[in-house]
């Protein structure tokens, strides 16, 4: 009998010390994490990609910006085209007022060209020579000047033939002593509408002017 409490003694403790083990082993497999998913997976390794992404971005802003000064490679683009804009403006700016300045250059010498002929030739008044025919000069690339396809002594020759009023008469204006008319011996004062008329056509109104000065002067004198 005694031997058979002893048994259950034992077989008791043993039950209650595998009780003890099973319990503890419980309890450390419930504080293990549940296994990641393949979601859980994709979300991260999207998340480090993004983040790696981003960082290579803003690496490539800061150096691009620190080599170029903009801030982006469309922002640099349209800095460049307004670059090339504004030069192109500027050069055609510069083109405009380098043929300006040639043409300006051009006329000049057209007007000293026939302004000088035209005092040679004893015009009246050489600026209204010119007037005349400014719009027959010409000046080419070489600077050479032609009126009318001619040369310019050439054409004021003809011109003065065909107008001689634009021309100072020859200085003889009549007989006597004092100032004539159109070699009729008559103070320019005294002289009738028609023969004024031909006078002037003859030598200029600045020519006869100076003779009625001249005719006032003697007056004065007498």
């Amino acid at each position: 009998m005694p031997d058979d409490k002893d048994d259950k003694s034992t077989d008791q403790a043993a039950s209650d010390k595998s009780g003890e083990g099973q319990g503890q082993g419980g309890g450390a497999g419930a504080d293990t994490p549940a296994a990641l998913t393949q979601a859980d997976l994709d979300k991260a390794v999207e998340a480090a990609t993004a983040k790696a992404r981003a960082e290579a971005q803003a690496e490539f802003k800061k150096t691009f910006k620190d080599a170029t000064g903009s801030e982006s490679p469309e922002a640099y683009k349209d800095a460049q085209l307004k670059a090339q804009g504004k030069f192109q403006e500027a050069a055609e700016a510069s083109e405009a007022k380098a043929a300006k300045s040639d043409a300006r250059v051009k006329e000049l010498l057209g007007k000293t060209t026939v302004t000088t002929l035209a005092a040679s030739l004893n015009a009246v008044d050489p600026a209204d020579v010119y007037a005349l025919v400014q719009g027959k000069v010409e000046v080419d690339e070489s600077e050479k000047v032609t009126l009318g396809g001619q040369e310019p002594k050439a054409f004021l020759e003809a011109l003065f033939k065909d107008k001689a009023y634009l021309v100072k008469s020859s200085g003889k204006t009549g007989s006597g002593s004092g100032p004539g008319g159109g070699g009729t011996g008559k103070p320019p004062s005294k002289l009738s509408l028609a023969e004024k008329t031909a006078l002037i056509k003859e030598i200029g109104y600045p020519e006869y002017k100076k003779l009625l000065d001249a005719e006032a002067a003697q007056g004065k004198e007498a």
